[in-house]
Formats: structure tokens, sequence, C-alpha cells
């Protein structure tokens, strides 16, 4: 028992303050990545779910609307994937808007 307790005052002895906010920093961290992780996994709600529909409805951007259609196909969408999908969605919107203007001459 004597072991044990002088052990536990020898680190006691070498933690700094330092040490002591990295650790609860790193603990922290730690913390925020699994909720993340735990949020990304559940399931849709009905308002999100009601978006993909909408998206998977439109024309304007194919990959988005085939992106949406496979999503909808499955039996469980979680939040990952609807926000793949907006995600993507928002690339296409901006690559559309960067997109030259097609002159009359190489239309023809």
């Amino acid at each position: 028992m004597q072991k044990v307790i002088h052990k536990i005052q020898l680190l006691k002895n070498r933690l700094r303050l330092e040490d002591i906010y990295n650790i609860m920093m790193i603990f922290i961290i730690l913390i925020i990545l699994g909720l993340s992780i735990f949020a990304s996994f559940r399931s849709i709600n009905p308002i999100q779910l009601n978006s993909i529909y909408q998206i998977s409805q439109q024309s304007n951007y194919a990959d988005t609307q085939e992106m949406a259609l496979l999503l909808l196909n499955q039996e469980k969408i979680n939040v990952g994937q609807y926000l793949k999908l907006m995600l993507a969605l928002q690339m296409e919107q901006k690559r559309a808007k960067q997109l030259p203007a097609i002159s009359i001459e190489s239309h023809s």
C-alpha cells in the first residue's frame, strides 16, 4: 500500500498545471469527435427527407439528382449521407455558375 501511495505522489509531483490543461483539452476534443461521429450516423428527419425528395425531382443538376435518387432507394439514410448530398449540390451549383458562355459558332 505504501508503494502505491508513493507512486501516486511521484506522479503528482511530476505533473505540471500545463500538463493537466493539455490532458483536459485532449479529453474535450475526443468528446467532440465522438459526439460528431455519433451524430453523423443518426437517421435524417422528415424535413431533410423532403429536401432529398425535392432534389431528386429537379433536373437542373443531374449528378446531384442521381445521387438523391440513389439515397431515396435506401432503407435508411443517415445524416452523413445527407450532408454529402448537400455538399455535392453546393459544388454542382458553384460549378454551373463558373461554366463559360456558349458561343453561337461553337453551338452550330
